[in-house]
Formats: structure tokens, C-alpha cells, sequence
């Protein structure tokens, strides 16, 4: 654990490969751990040393699947994606891994993590201000990567753990049915206003300068996507028709590649119903044209 100072520790995971995340433990009068997917072994470190909470940023599994090693702690995420926690049919669900043809690949995916539903003990809004003693953090709701993706601000380090805002790696994630790109673009641009001193993300290190054009250039990846998608629909075309083109996933990719297909396909529907509200594709039976 790294100390930020004021009894704050960044948890770096051992790899930043799925389904690993890096974490943010508080110790006070009230511990609190934000995310909990670091490995077995920091987890079980962390459960000695004392977390009354474990904050979930959003239900993702690379966030959340170390919840089951803190039997005698409080999970707490928010209310929009608590769900997920609760049953894993909400999980299947509302990635949409079985929203087209393959009924099985959830069901396949959670068994093969050992998936298990939690017990949810608090529902979060966003503006919120959780006071842990000396510390306080409040609850900045961030939605669009996942329908409850929050922020967290520890406000007497001015430090802000934006979850799954990932500036490494990672490109922007919108790859779930649940995840809405208008709101996704938003929360960027609202991260932008922030300003804060100290900048965590899950699967990034600690930043402490350059936050706005770093988000600038994490943004202009989404941007960069539509031209690319834009520039692919030469004529009417289904989503089938575009995801054949492998516009944002490569054939064959090692990792969770059966998966890929879907993903690719959600990717392409939250575009186009962006293009659609921003009147730049129309949309007759099942295919999609510009305008």
C-alpha cells in the first residue's frame, strides 16, 4: 500500500489485466475500502487490517469480485447497480451477454469467475457525503459506463477516485447494454470541471498534473470511434452487417475473445442510437443509414 497521506493508501494491484483493480483503502475511526478486485492475497491482508466498508464504484466484476473475501464487512454501491450484485441473472442481464444468439455465454462467464450474489447492506445516490471521522467522502454520481457508476472524493486530499475513467490501456468501456454513451460523454466532461489534486482511477496510476488533457485525449477516443463507424456505413447496413466488420474488436483477440462478438455489437447499437438523437443515421427495419 502506497500512502497518499491523511491515512489513505492506494492498493495497486499486482497486474492491471482483468479481472484485477487497483483500490483505495481509507483507515479511520470507519475503514473504508473503495473496489476490492485487488488479489487474494492484498484482500486478505486488507480484511486484518479492518474494513467496516467495501465501496463498489459500479457492478462490474473486475470491481467487485473480491467482495466475497470481506464476509464481515458492509457493501455498499449504488442504488441504479446494486442489482447486479444481488442476483447474477441482474449480472447476465444487464451486460447483455445473452442479448443476442448465444444464450449460454453469461451463464458460462459468471461460472467461470464464481460469480455469487451479495448481500447489499446500503444503496448509494450520488451527492452523498459519507464522514468516516476525519475523513469524509462524498458520492459523485457518473453514470454511463455502467446506470450507477459513481466517483468518490476524499475531500481533505482533494482526491478523486474516478473508477473506470481509465487514462492507461484501458479505452473508454461501453460495451455493456447497460451503458449509455450520451451519459458516458458527460461524465468525462464533468470529471473535466473537477479539477481536483489527486487523481486514482482503477486500472491507472496516481496522477497528479495534466488530469484535463489527459481526459481530452480519452474522450477523442470516442470521437475517433463514431468517425470510424460512421465512415463503415457506406449504405444501409444492420448491426450484424457492421459487427462483421470488427471495427472496435480484432478477430481472434486471446483474451475473453468469445465474447468479443457482443461486446462489438453493443458498442455499435449505443453509437448508433447517439447518431440517431444527434440526427446524423436514420434508422428503416433493421438498417441503418446516414443521413
Amino acid at each position: 500500500m502506497i500512502s497518499l497521506g491523511n491515512n489513505t493508501f492506494f492498493v495497486e494491484a499486482p497486474s492491471q489485466d482483468f479481472p484485477l483493480c487497483n483500490c483505495l483503502y481509507i483507515k479511520d475511526d470507519i475503514s473504508v475500502l473503495i473496489e476490492c478486485s485487488c488479489d487474494i492475497n492484498q484482500a486478505r491482508s486488507l480484511v486484518k487490517e479492518g474494513v467496516d466498508i467495501v465501496i463498489n464504484s459500479h457492478f462490474h466484476i473486475d470491481h467487485m469480485l473480491m467482495n466475497r473475501a470481506f464476509t464481515e464487512s458492509e457493501i455498499w454501491i449504488h442504488k441504479l447497480d446494486a442489482p447486479a450484485l444481488k442476483a447474477v441473472e441482474m449480472y447476465q442481464e444487464m451486460i447483455g451477454f445473452n442479448a443476442f444468439e448465444d444464450k449460454s455465454l453469461g451463464e458460462t462467464f459468471t461460472t467461470m469467475y464464481g460469480l455469487q450474489p451479495v448481500k447489499v447492506h446500503r444503496e448509494l445516490n450520488g451527492g452523498e457525503v459519507i464522514d468516516l471521522g476525519r475523513s469524509k467522502i462524498r458520492v459523485i454520481f457518473a453514470p454511463g459506463h455502467s446506470p450507477g457508476h459513481c466517483y468518490l472524493f476524499e475531500e481533505s486530499l482533494e482526491l478523486l477516485f474516478y473508477a473506470d475513467i481509465t487514462l492507461s490501456k484501458y479505452d473508454p468501456w461501453y460495451a455493456a447494454k447497460s451503458s449509455d454513451l450520451s451519459l458516458f460523454i458527460k461524465s468525462i466532461k464533468a470529471c473535466m470541471d473537477l479539477n481536483p489534486k489527486i487523481v486514482i482511477s482503477a486500472h491507472d496510476e496516481v496522477i497528479y498534473g495534466g488530469i484535463k488533457k489527459r481526459l481530452q485525449e480519452y474522450l477523442d477516443i470516442i470521437y475517433k470511434n463514431e468517425e470510424l463507424l460512421l465512415k463503415a456505413m457506406d449504405r444501409p447496413l444492420s448491426v450484424e452487417d457492421l459487427a462483421a466488420k470488427h471495427l472496435f474488436y480484432e478477430v481472434g483477440r486471446p483474451i475473453v475473445s468469445r465474447y468479443d462478438d457482443v461486446f462489438e455489437k453493443h458498442m455499435i447499437i449505443h453509437h448508433l442510437k447517439r447518431f440517431i438523437d444527434l440526427k446524423t443515421v436514420k434508422k428503416h427495419d433493421n438498417l441503418y443509414y446516414r443521413v
